[in-house]
């Protein structure tokens, strides 16, 4: 008689452990971070004070008037992208403060 398999990937048991202590948000805002960087370049990044994912929106606290105005033109585009590079339909709106 055959045995019954419950093997599981490596990455699986870490997703259900992620999900079992809830910390699936944290590692969502980890990967966002890494994401605003590398999509938005670095001379961005040094003028973000905090890139933060709240209830699928977006938050993002700038310490440049001109930036925080050019990016508000932009939210829709700057979801769609940041969306993409994490693979994942995380982002509804952008807030910019």
């Amino acid at each position: 008689m055959a045995r019954k398999s419950n093997a599981q990937s490596l990455g699986e048991v870490i997703t259900d452990l992620l999900k079992v202590y809830k910390l699936e948000d944290k590692m969502r805002e980890i990967d966002l971070s890494d994401a605003w960087s590398q999509t938005m370049g670095q001379a961005v990044a040094n003028r973000t004070k905090e890139v933060r994912l709240r209830k699928r929106t977006l938050v993002i606290r700038m310490d440049s008037g001109v930036m925080k105005e050019e990016f508000s033109y932009n939210k829709g585009k700057i979801a769609d992208m940041l969306n993409e590079k994490l693979g994942v339909n995380a982002i509804d709106t952008v807030e910019i403060w």
